[in-house]
């Protein structure tokens, strides 16, 4: 939603609905809520299994789905917008390898392909909403040392909230030094706060009440204050964690339960509402755009869970079975 506005010029389109002052806030606020989200999850597996298992699990779940995303972009998307006239320069399969490989590892992002997409509003980026993956993934290894080297470990509870209250005075730390943080220390200490939320409250959730009424309070206040009044929300990130958190606990449902699509959803949708605009879906309006991008962009994730994301995650554990079947083998040849 926070993307349809811009990807169509902000154009209000058939059904007329005007596009609301700081759309792109909404985006803003998700973002913001999946680091929230992804802080708690992710202290939950840190818990267990060695160094190597953890790094395994967490870039297994980010690494396919991704890659595959950018085939679709690159055998997909780009050969289309070539067709319609929608890039700078033809299809060659040297571009096509330099956008794969720099793309590759989550950082140092190439977003246009052939010099495209052009001819559409507002960029010419293919996954712009991928810039987020590498923050993740940082803020995965940041919890390496605090849950996997043992006297760290042995603090973590104390160490956390102390890393977390140097990421909240971040801006001040810098001015006190006179210094301005570039582009990248500026996005750490935008979304790793949130991250760190997440996981003083896993860490602590055994000694706080988690009231539903107060969580729908606080994330009400916060998403008002994200679009209204964002100094004051960017300090926001402890309230909103809880009422991000508690809501999830509180809401009882099974949709996605078993078959999680929000990464797809997430690495997909950018790429679907380019090809949307490519066809000329601007003059529908953000509003229409947005519902068909959703409902294109379900579709995707569905397919990418099923047979990307899901059979990676499945390689998680391949080590395990094997010793697993190896046991009754031995246990007779021990007898013999």
């Amino acid at each position: 939603m926070a993307h349809a506005a811009p990807l169509v010029g902000f154009n209000a389109g058939i059904l007329g609905i005007p596009v609301p002052e700081h759309i792109g806030t909404l985006g803003e606020w998700a973002v913001n809520m999946f680091f929230c989200i992804s802080g708690f999850l992710i202290a939950h597996s840190a818990q267990r299994g060695t160094i190597s298992g953890y790094v395994k699990r967490r870039a297994l779940r980010i690494f396919p789905g991704y890659w595959v995303s950018i085939l679709f972009v690159v055998f997909l998307c780009a050969p289309i917008a070539v067709a319609t006239g929608h890039t700078a320069e033809p299809y060659s399969l040297k571009g096509a390898g330099g956008y794969i490989a720099r793309n590759f590892d989550l950082f140092n992002l190439q977003y246009p392909l052939f010099g495209g997409p052009i001819g559409i509003p507002f960029t010419h980026a293919w996954n712009g909403s991928a810039w987020t993956l590498g923050f993740e993934f940082l803020a995965y290894l940041a919890l390496i040392p605090i849950f996997y080297i043992g006297f760290i470990r042995k603090n973590a509870k104390w160490l956390v909230p102390v890393i977390y209250a140097g990421l909240f005075f971040g801006h001040q730390i810098f001015e006190l030094m006179g210094r301005e943080p570039n582009r990248f220390v500026e996005h750490i200490l935008r979304l790793h706060p949130y991250f760190f939320a997440g996981v003083i409250l896993y860490m602590w959730g055994k000694r706080i009440r988690y009231n539903a009424t107060v969580a729908i309070v606080v994330t009400i206040l916060g998403f008002a204050l994200q679009w209204f009044a964002p100094g004051i929300a960017q300090y926001m990130h402890l309230p909103v964690a809880y009422g991000i958190l508690a809501l999830s606990a509180a809401i009882k449902t099974d949709l996605c339960r078993h078959n999680d699509i929000s990464y797809g959803v997430y690495i997909y949708a950018f790429p679907v509402q380019i090809l949307l605009t490519i066809f000329g879906s601007a003059s529908l309006g953000w509003v229409l755009n947005a519902i068909i991008t959703f409902a294109i962009t379900v579709g995707l994730a569905w397919l990418s869970w099923l047979y990307v994301e899901k059979p990676a995650l499945a390689l998680k554990d391949r080590k395990l079975l094997r010793i697993r079947r190896d046991r009754p083998t031995d246990t007779v040849a021990a007898s013999s």
